[in-house]
C-alpha cells in the first residue's frame, strides 16, 4: 500500500525534474525587457502619395529595466479587399509584406514605468508599395518594435487609407434619414 501511494509521487517528481532540466532557458533580454507596450495615439485619416506617414505612437516601458538600443519597423502589407480581412489583419497582421523601412529613432532609453511619444514623419516614400499604389483603399500597416537584440517586443497594426489621386469633389449634398422616428410630413 504505502509502495502504491510513493510510486506517483516519484514519477512526478522525476518528470518535474526532467521537465526542469529540458526546459529551454529564457533569454534575459527578453525577459527584462518583455514589458514594453507600443500604441499608436495618432494618424492622419487618408494619405495621399505625396503626403507624409505622420505617425504617432507611444512606447511604454513597464519592465524593471531601462528600454535601450530599441528599434521600429514599419511593415507594409497588401490592400484589403473587405471589411473582415481587415478586422482580421488586426488580431493576425497578414503574412504577405509589400514594403517595409526602419526609421530613425532617438537614442534616449526609456525608463522603467515610463513611456515616449515618437512621430514618424517620413515620406510616404519610404513605404513604396503604398506611394506607388495605383488603386485607393485600405493598406494594413504594421508597426514593430524590438530590442536591442531584435526581438520582438510588441507591434499593433493601423489601417493606412490611401488615395493615389484626389478625391473628385463630392456633391454638396446630404440625405438625413431619422431612424428612430416616426415619419412625417412638413
Amino acid at each position: 500500500m504505502l509502495f502504491a501511494i510513493m510510486r506517483p509521487k516519484l514519477l512526478r517528481a522525476v518528470v518535474a525534474l526532467l521537465v526542469i532540466a529540458l526546459a529551454p532557458a529564457i533569454p534575459p533580454a527578453r525577459a527584462q525587457q518583455g514589458g514594453a507596450e507600443l500604441s499608436v495615439i495618432g494618424q492622419p485619416i487618408w494619405h495621399d502619395t505625396d503626403d507624409s506617414i505622420d505617425l504617432r505612437l507611444r512606447i511604454a516601458n513597464a519592465s524593471s529595466e531601462p528600454l535601450e538600443g530599441y528599434s521600429l519597423s514599419l511593415i507594409a502589407h497588401g490592400r484589403t479587399t473587405s471589411r473582415s480581412a481587415l478586422r482580421d489583419s488586426f488580431s493576425s497582421p497578414p503574412a504577405f509584406t509589400t514594403s517595409a523601412y526602419q526609421p530613425e529613432l532617438p537614442e534616449e532609453p526609456i525608463p522603467p514605468g515610463e513611456s515616449m511619444s515618437v512621430v514618424i514623419d517620413d515620406p510616404l516614400t519610404r513605404l513604396s508599395s503604398l506611394a506607388t499604389a495605383v488603386d485607393g483603399g485600405v493598406y494594413p500597416v504594421t508597426v514593430a518594435l524590438f530590442d536591442a537584440d531584435g526581438d520582438q517586443l510588441d507591434a499593433v497594426t493601423t489601417p493606412f487609407i490611401v488615395y493615389p489621386t484626389t478625391p473628385d469633389t463630392a456633391l454638396n449634398l446630404v440625405l438625413v434619414a431619422p431612424l428612430n422616428a416616426v415619419p412625417s410630413r412638413g
